[in-house]
């Protein structure tokens, strides 16, 4: 998922601009979405963190129900 798409999950540009106070050109300028707003977008667009800045937040972790069954 890139970070247009994730943007558009959120409400888009401007509603994301609005939420960290600042402007949708400076969101629609972003190649990657600051770790600093990560969690923020997170909430709005209800993809997780891992996915949107795994570089910072790691991978995915795995569902508690795939760990069991990988260690059976």
């Amino acid at each position: 998922m890139n970070t247009k798409e994730i943007i558009r999950l959120a409400g888009g540009p401007l509603r994301v601009g609005q939420a960290l106070q600042r402007s949708h050109s400076t969101v629609c300028g972003w190649d990657k979405i600051p770790p600093c707003h990560a969690r923020i977008i997170s909430e709005l667009s209800g993809v997780s963190v891992h996915i949107i800045r795994p570089d910072v937040f790691g991978p995915e972790p795995m569902a508690s129900h795939e760990h069991a069954e990988r260690a059976a």
